[in-house]
């Protein structure tokens, strides 16, 4: 759905607008006071131009913008014809007839000026200088000859990955703020496709950069220029394609508004590669992002692996798509067996402790703090040879904020155990108790109610809220705890789960608890900063396995080895003990005499 930025700017004025933080460069017509400081209030040259520079500095309530002015060389008529003033130093090497900038004779003047754009009532003020990296003196040619005595400008520009690092003169504007938060500035970009960069300094990478205004040639039902939101500018340059990423407003002329993310006490550049960008001024807005101040909903962090692997061409290693490794005895695996769920798993070993386990990347639990839920999700099941007694109190999946040493684990940490409870300790210890539990009393799946015994696959899920969690099998609700934030401290989960950089999945216990890995197989890992309802994860099953709930329901084979008399033979289900239980009772039960795996 489009965004209507007029609707926008009036959710704006609602939320958050502080006056100390807003700045306009042009007000009544006439340049701002720091403008007209120093080139009148109509504008002229510049009366503090210092080696080759003007700079004025504007500081509103948190945030601080300095324009720099800068300037050009001159052209200078009697030194071959229109060749600029400029005097050659050494030879570039590995660049004909190019040179290092020995001197420069004379400099344009600097000035400051206003612009509008009538139609639309937008002011803005203009400055001089094309921003680049380093100026080259190059030798021009006539008909293929050189001309002696005769030279011209070329110029390096910043790239986008800061390699060849910032502008060392020309027009750009910095801004700085106290605290983290978010500018939007007012700024006219002209016809032509030129790059428009923003940039951390720290960093001197281009920054994300939401743009919402008017592009020339672009107009409503009534003939006037219309007001496009961000996603309609950015639909429009996409269509231009990767290479054109920096260029806003089609490569046509623009009016309109930046907004981009900052952090405090980070300074970052305004400028365009090889043009000069209109300022019309700036508004700060702390503890807000770029996106909320466009309302973009963010878009969701979403990782998931089949625990494929692919070849690579040069060492012949076999590698796995999306960065998981496999630590100790585990391995990726694969089958051809004809109508097998899972073409591709991670099967772990169960045969020690710490030991085996899939590792995956650093940051599948970073993503939530904006969002404050998180579910993880896969497919397990129990190896043939696995037995319930080995792996009573096993987690399923475990997370720590390094690798484990000779020390054990270390915390932050979490944990979610196969048989159906939860423990997080990300801003102290945190585990899901019986009083915390919705019904009263944790239910633990496994012994007699192990919930893998019948080594089909199952569907494991475990979701975090604010103050709610949630293990499901099957996409059937099985535990529930409401959390408080005080008694237990979940919350640390979407907080210093950035932490958790340490992610494992079938092993690496719990510190020095004596339990062996997950002797499990493990087939399409989900992870997402989002809450999956019942509904939800049974669709993400169906979409994952189409035939589950056949291959579920189907009847296991009766175990005949084993003789349990129930106290009568009729359909009833009844336990080992001889107990008559439910039909929700997960584990061994025994029917018509015979004694049967059920989920």
């Amino acid at each position: 759905m489009k965004k209507i930025f007029t609707l926008i700017s009036m959710a704006l004025v609602a939320m958050n607008m502080n006056a100390q933080d807003v700045y306009d460069a042009v007000v009544d017509g006439k340049l701002a006071p720091e403008f007209a400081a120093v080139a009148g209030e109509d504008g002229g040259v510049a009366n503090n131009a210092s080696k080759g520079r003007s700079v004025i500095t504007i500081t509103k309530g948190q945030a601080t913008c300095t324009a720099v002015g800068g300037t050009t060389p001159a052209k200078d008529e009697t030194i071959g014809g229109d060749a600029l003033q400029i005097v050659p130093g050494a030879a570039l090497e590995g660049m004909e007839n190019t040179y290092e900038v020995a001197w420069i004779g004379a400099w344009n003047d600097i000035n400051w000026g206003i612009k509008t754009q009538e139609d639309i009532n937008f002011s803005y003020v203009t400055g001089t200088g094309i921003p680049y990296v380093q100026m080259l003196c190059v030798q021009n040619s006539k008909d293929g000859e050189l001309i002696e005595n005769s030279y011209s400008t070329d110029y390096f520009y910043y790239k986008p990955d800061g390699s060849w690092g910032m502008p060392m003169s020309g027009l750009y504007y910095t801004l700085k703020a106290t605290a983290t938060g978010a500018f939007k500035v007012k700024v006219a970009l002209d016809k032509g496709v030129h790059d428009t960069y923003v940039v951390n300094t720290s960093t001197m990478k281009a920054e994300r950069v939401l743009a919402s205004g008017y592009i020339d040639g672009v107009n409503d039902g009534e003939g006037k220029k219309k007001l496009l939101a961000y996603d309609e500018v950015e639909a429009m340059n996409e269509e231009m394609g990767e290479d054109y990423q920096y260029v806003i407003g089609n490569g046509e002329a623009f009016w309109g508004w930046l907004f981009f993310d900052a952090q405090e006490g980070e300074t970052y550049w305004l400028f365009q590669k090889d043009a000069q960008i209109g300022f019309g001024g700036f508004e700060f807005y702390e503890g807000m992002t770029a996106d909320e101040l466009n309302g973009v909903k963010p878009k969701p962090y979403i990782y998931t692996t089949r625990f494929s692997t692919y070849e690579d061409e040069e060492t012949g290693i076999r590698t796995t798509w999306n960065g998981e490794k496999a630590v100790g005895n585990g391995k990726f695996a694969a089958t051809d067996e004809e109508g097998a769920p899972f073409s591709d798993f991670f099967q772990n070993d169960g045969t020690a402790m710490r030991t085996s386990y899939c590792l995956l990347p650093e940051d599948v639990l970073a993503h939530s703090e904006k969002s404050q839920a998180l579910t993880i999700a896969f497919w397990v099941r129990a190896q043939e040879d696995a037995v319930s007694s080995n792996y009573l109190m096993t987690p399923l999946f475990t997370a720590y904020a390094a690798a484990p040493s000779s020390y054990g684990n270390t915390w932050p940490m979490m944990a979610c155990q196969y048989r159906g409870g939860l423990q997080v300790s990300c801003s102290g210890w945190s585990n899901y108790t019986d009083e915390q539990n919705v019904a009263g009393e944790n239910t633990y799946y496994n012994g007699d109610t192990d919930w893998l015994a019948d080594h089909k696959w199952h569907y494991y899920t475990a979701v975090f809220e604010d103050e709610n969690a949630k293990v499901f099998f099957d996409g059937v609700l099985k535990n529930e705890w409401n959390n408080d934030g005080v008694t237990n401290t979940q919350k640390g989960l979407f907080t210093g789960g950035a932490y958790l950089k340490y992610v494992c999945l079938g092993g690496n216990q719990v510190w020095d608890w004596n339990d062996n890995d997950a002797p499990f197989d493990f087939a399409r890992l989900l992870i997402q900063n989002s809450s999956m309802t019942p509904d939800m994860i049974k669709a993400q099953m169906t979409t994952d396995f189409p035939g589950w709930e056949d291959y579920l329901n189907e009847e296991p084979d009766a175990v005949e080895d084993i003789s349990v008399t129930p106290q009568n033979e009729n359909d009833a289900l009844y336990n080992t003990a001889g107990q008559q239980v439910d039909d929700d009772y997960q584990g061994i039960v025994i029917k018509n005499g015979k004694k049967y795996l059920k989920r």
